[in-house]
C-alpha cells in the first residue's frame, strides 16, 4: 500500500527542483501553502469544506 503523504512530498520535491519553480510569483512571496492532501481531496460536501476553511484560517493567521 503506496503511502499517500510520502507520494505527496516526493512530488513536491519534482516541482520544485526545476528553476521554473523559483519564477513563480507565489513562490518568490513565499506564499506557496501545504496542505493536507486527505483533507482537501474529501472536502467536496458543504460540511467537508468546514475543516478546509479552518485549515485555511490557520495559514493566513
Amino acid at each position: 500500500m503506496e503511502n499517500v503523504e510520502d507520494t505527496a512530498k516526493s512530488r513536491l520535491d519534482e516541482l520544485k527542483s526545476p528553476a521554473l519553480w523559483k519564477n513563480i510569483k507565489a513562490v518568490q512571496k513565499d506564499q506557496v501553502y501545504i496542505v493536507e492532501q486527505q483533507l482537501w481531496n474529501r472536502g467536496i460536501a458543504p460540511i467537508g469544506s468546514t475543516p478546509i476553511i479552518d485549515q485555511v484560517l490557520k495559514i493566513v493567521k
